[in-house]
């Protein structure tokens, strides 16, 4: 009614102001009594009159919700000779489909002439009425009568109750056919007049086939944009699911409310043709309350030519959503565009004394008519609603307490003396209820959401409704919310401000907020969606809504906070050129085809060994496990480098596009190298060095002159190095060929080698599982064959548990042996970090710390002790061995196919006359209970090793054979069988030594009746699974002590032989 006010005020001479005055107080008057009699005959009578004037009718403005500002589907109205709409211009259709259309105010409809005039027993009908609600309704096929109903509630019965209701009966959504190619489009008009002429087309073919005179026709962006705006949408959850699930997540979609399905095929649609691996991932599911909709939907789905490969991808829930009750486990992302106009409000009035509110609901005759009535006791719902938006408000709120326009009103009445309530509010509870749903049973959800944020020509009220019908093609507006349910549409404007506070409030995700220009320049093609002159109707059609999105502070660990465009933030821009850049550093002929990326077998070896992009002389050489044997190749020139290191590169290449293993990639650099010492070896006869031409991948940690060191870091994308370390020196300087830098989890800081930057990488022999941490992608490289020997490192396992995951051989030395100088991260350690080896046979660690100590890297690396590798002591013993077997540390039970393996090594080795003495525990449970200092611990198991008198130790590597990506998040991993040794400053090889058999490993009675010890224990013992892991490696680690690297080399030329006997 403020608007009503503002116009007359604007147009009505100072009599006729007066006269609109003194009805409309005598209407308002009316609607202030305790119990409302709606729509007097009398009075609409009098308002007919009123707004039949001239001078009003010049100023009353369209009271058609044609006017552009409609959430959701925009009705069509036309005018009742089909022929004369066809003649409108193009300016006159534009002006009824988006707004900005007169209306003749004889069409200002009020639903009854005859009403009850006898309220005299209104109070004891309150009193005897039961209180219904729309889900008790919900089946009934007669409209109600004797009862009483809030608001929200009545609105929820005509709007979706499955017999009579709105949705249920009356529904058509306008489908353009076609789209619509704008670049061939000259200009604006006539966009809108091809518009203009498919929808009489439409209208037309509808008559023909079912004659409806009350038939309810919209048009929505998704049609009418049709497939440009559904590819935007999808181009929005590609991305995000990209950069913050992938490939850990499937992509899940929920879309509520999803009219003709047309978004969802346009979704699918272009998922399928341009990211076909995350469409192998993808499923959509359709939450429609709607069962004629929910069917319209399917036969689409089923009918649809396009469609090919979705309808497994696509489930139809035909519910409502507020009748949920399923948990949902996984990330999701869901789609509410356009359905929060349609979400049901309660009516609240303030008695303007004392500034309390009252709820509204109406009461329902024995006849069916309406008699509106208010509530000093609000129920909880209104209730929780009032208090969460008065304590999440972050800026003020708009009431009827604090409308001008209201204030302006009570100072010119005369009978202000009695004028005691307010114009109502209407509070979007059923919105905040729907955010209670998706805290509770889409924990991990992310919201995107639209709607008109303002609505002209709604009924008297704040944040009121429209409420219209269509008939013979008009469009009849109505001045009250209580109308005979099921014929009218009634639909909300959205505040996003107090939608934003309240959705913060309820699940405490965070959000974005942005109109439906910027988010439209933001991520869509929008030169697919201009005229031939440059106007963009996508854009400039519609005023369109405000965007809501939602992002979980778990998947996202910035703030994602702003009112500005949606601009992908600063991190995300960073990672998308980085990937690209390392996309284009592998040439398009060493690509794999769609075929294999779109669903990679399980084991990302065979997919190599499958693939053609490999010669048949480049697989051969890329499978030898033994870099002396292509070394003696390289040095008798039965090989140059340059085809060598070729072949790796390819592999590499091979590997990344599975395993995501690679961080930094130069191959240029790689074969110019390979080139210059092939033409040194032809000009001199001689070797560069021991590792001469052999390529070498070297983990991420370690400078590469030129290159990126991120770490997982997006901030140190793009800052090259300006040196390289001493490892990298070192290595060049022996002529090896560095060609790859390896991927790390983020800080190096888990068993799990997954960041921001690179993504995640994955198992070289299976792609559910782990590649392990922190030299992961080193490990999935060596164990794809991608590399022959890797640089690692290790401070807690990091080295080790690769290598158990991928079944490698490597070491992991004592500080100071292997140069350390001008790595990332140049600090103090309280334990220090170590550099080793990781390769395919124990011939290929051995010879590689034997040539990196015999070139004196202590000449370059101060930290560097001078001890040359002593040959003696790695030589395999001639001797009987006593050796230290831990099986079970005390803190986690190992799994099964650990246990077995570790029997069946120390049976070999006792069987081969080697002495095994058990160490059950070998005080490393009561780690925590010795001495506080490191100091003291060191000195303490110094003495309990020397008095073994024990060669080496024999021990699980892990309790865990393998798991799931990012279970870290779940549960903290057990990594004392590893990290113990790097606090002591011991040496330590690791050993492949069996496979996971799927019927030997299969949980025992002893395994099943396991107590867990802990939470760590809890998580390893309730994770295994002997499917997952089948045929996964098993390795076990052998700890020589002290600067013991030669003793464990020993002992692991021991364990070899044992295990290759019969």
């Amino acid at each position: 009614m403020d608007f009503v006010i503002r116009r007359l005020t604007s147009s009505l001479s100072r009599s006729t102001l007066r006269l609109s005055r003194f009805l409309l107080g005598l209407r308002f008057a009316a609607a202030r009594r305790q119990s409302l009699l709606m729509d007097s005959p009398v009075l609409n009578q009098l308002f007919r009159q009123l707004f039949q004037h001239p001078a009003c009718r010049q100023s009353w403005r369209s009271s058609s919700a044609l006017s552009g500002r409609r959430p959701g589907c925009v009705r069509l109205s036309s005018t009742p000779s089909r022929q004369q709409s066809r003649n409108l211009s193009f300016q006159s259709f534009k002006q009824r489909i988006f707004g900005h259309s007169k209306l003749d105010p004889g069409t200002l409809w009020t639903p009854r002439e005859h009403v009850m005039q006898n309220v005299d027993n209104f109070e004891e009908q309150l009193q005897a009425y039961p209180l219904v609600t729309a889900k008790e309704l919900r089946h009934h096929r007669e409209r109600p009568r004797q009862v009483k109903m809030l608001t929200r509630e009545f609105i929820d019965d005509s709007l979706y109750n499955h017999n009579y209701g709105y949705f249920s009966k009356h529904a058509t959504i306008f489908r353009p056919g076609e789209p619509f190619y704008f670049n061939e489009i000259e200009d604006g008009p006539a966009f809108y007049r091809m518009l203009g002429e498919r929808y009489h087309e439409f209208e037309d073919q509808l008559d023909e086939t079912n004659p409806d005179v009350a038939r309810q026709l919209w048009h929505t962006p998704t049609e009418l944009f049709r497939p440009y705006y559904g590819e935007t949408i999808a181009r929005y959850l590609v991305s995000n699911y990209k950069l913050t699930l992938y490939p850990y997540h499937d992509l899940i979609i929920y879309e509520m409310g999803a009219g003709n399905g047309t978004m969802m095929m346009n979704i699918l649609d272009y998922i399928r043709d341009t990211d076909y691996e995350v469409y192998q991932r993808t499923k959509y599911k359709i939450i429609e309350i709607s069962p004629s909709l929910a069917s319209l939907q399917m036969q689409n789905l089923t009918d649809s030519l396009d469609a090919a490969g979705h309808s497994d991808r696509v489930e139809i829930i035909n519910r409502s959503i507020f009748d949920w009750d399923t948990y949902v486990h996984s990330p999701c992302f869901f789609l509410a565009l356009e359905v929060f106009d349609n979400f049901s409000h309660d009516q609240i009035r303030y008695d303007l004394k004392t500034e309390l509110p009252q709820q509204g609901g109406v009461l329902i005759d024995a006849n069916g008519e309406f008699l509106e009535y208010y509530n000093t006791q609000l129920d909880p719902i209104a209730s929780r609603f009032l208090r969460v938006r008065q304590a999440a408000a972050r800026r003020k709120f708009r009431t009827p307490l604090t409308s001008k326009y209201m204030k302006l009103m009570r100072s010119q009445l005369p009978w202000q003396q009695g004028h005691r309530y307010t114009l109502p509010e209407y509070i979007p509870t059923r919105l905040m209820q729907f955010f209670d749903i998706l805290n509770t049973y889409f924990p991990g959800h992310r919201l995107i959401a639209s709607d008109f944020d303002t609505l002209p020509d709604a009924v008297p009220g704040v944040n009121a409704p429209v409420v219209q019908t269509r008939y013979k093609r008009r469009t009849v507006p109505v001045s009250t919310p209580f109308v005979h349910q099921g014929y009218f549409d009634i639909f909300f404007p959205t505040d996003f401000n107090t939608t934003e506070d309240i959705y913060r409030a309820v699940t405490g995700k965070l959000t974005q907020v942005m109109s439906h220009e910027d988010f439209m320049r933001r991520w869509a093609y929008i030169e697919d969606t201009e005229t031939k002159n440059g106007e963009n109707p996508l854009l400039t059609c519609i005023k369109y809504p405000s965007k809501h999105i939602s992002v979980s502070a778990r998947v996202l660990s910035l703030p994602y906070i702003g009112t500005k465009a949606m601009t992908i933030p600063t991190w995300k821009s960073t990672v998308h050129k980085k990937r690209a850049a390392q996309l284009a550093a592998i040439p398009p002929d060493w690509r794999l085809p769609e075929s294999i990326t779109a669903d990679p077998p399980l084991n990302a070896l065979e997919a190599i060994r499958s693939c053609d992009i490999l010669t048949e002389k480049e697989q051969e050489w890329t499978e030898i496990n033994d870099s002396t044997v292509l070394l003696s190749m390289l040095a008798n020139r039965e090989i140059s480098s340059v085809q060598l290191t070729t072949a790796f590169c390819k592999r590499a290449a091979v590997a990344q596009q599975l395993t995501k293993c690679l961080t930094e990639i130069f191959f240029d650099r790689a074969l110019a190298r390979a080139k210059e010492l092939d033409d040194i070896l032809e000009k001199t006869g001689k070797v560069t060095g021991p590792l001469h031409g052999l390529p070498v991948s070297i983990k991420d940690r370690f400078d590469v002159e030129g290159y990126d060191t991120t770490v997982g870091w997006v901030g140190l994308v793009g800052k090259p190095a300006q040196s390289s370390s001493s490892i990298a020196l070192s290595l060049e300087s022996m002529g090896a060929v560095l060609y790859v830098k390896t991927n790390v989890p983020q800080s190096l800081m888990m068993s799990d080698s997954y960041n921001h930057v690179f993504g995640q990488s994955i198992n070289a022999f299976n792609k559910q599982l782990i590649s392990g941490g922190s030299s992961g992608g080193e490990g999935a490289l060596i164990g794809t064959g991608g590399s022959v020997v890797g640089i690692g490192t290790d401070i807690g396992g990091s080295i080790r548990i690769p290598a158990n995951l991928q079944g490698l051989y490597s070491i992991c030395p004592t500080t100071g042996r292997v140069p350390w100088n001008c790595s990332f991260m140049h600090q103090h350690y309280l334990v220090p970090p170590v550099a080793g080896p990781m390769a395919r046979s124990l011939s290929s660690i051995e010879h590689f710390m034997q040539s990196l100590l015999d070139s004196n890297p202590w000449n370059i690396d101060p930290g560097c002790i001078p001890i040359p590798w002593r040959k003696e002591l790695a030589a395999k013993p001639t001797g009987k061995l006593r050796l230290g077997i831990v099986y079970d540390d005390g803190v986690v039970k190992p799994q099964p196919p650990i246990a077995r393996a570790m029997r069946e090594v120390a049976k070999k080795l006792k069987e081969a006359g080697h002495e095994g003495t058990e160490k059950d525990e070998l005080a490393i449970s009561e780690r925590e209970e010795l001495e506080e200092t490191k100091w003291a611990y060191q000195t303490s198991f110094l003495q309990q090793w020397t008095s073994s008198n024990i060669d080496a130790l024999l021990m699980p590597v892990t309790p865990w054979v393998g798991y799931r990506p990012k279970s870290w998040v779940v549960s903290s991993q057990w990594l004392g069988y590893t990290a113990l040794w790097n606090l002591l400053n011991y040496a330590a090889v690791t050993v492949p030594v069996a496979k996971v058999d799927g019927a030997l490993d299969q949980p025992d009675q002893e395994w099943l009746e396991h107590m867990p010890r802990n939470d760590s224990d809890r998580f390893n013992w309730e994770q295994y699974d002997p499917n997952l892991v089948k045929d996964m490696p098993i390795t076990v680690q052998i700890v020589g002590g002290r600067f013991g690297e030669e003793k464990a080399v020993s002992v692991a030329k021991v364990v070899d032989e044992v295990l290759q006997e019969p």
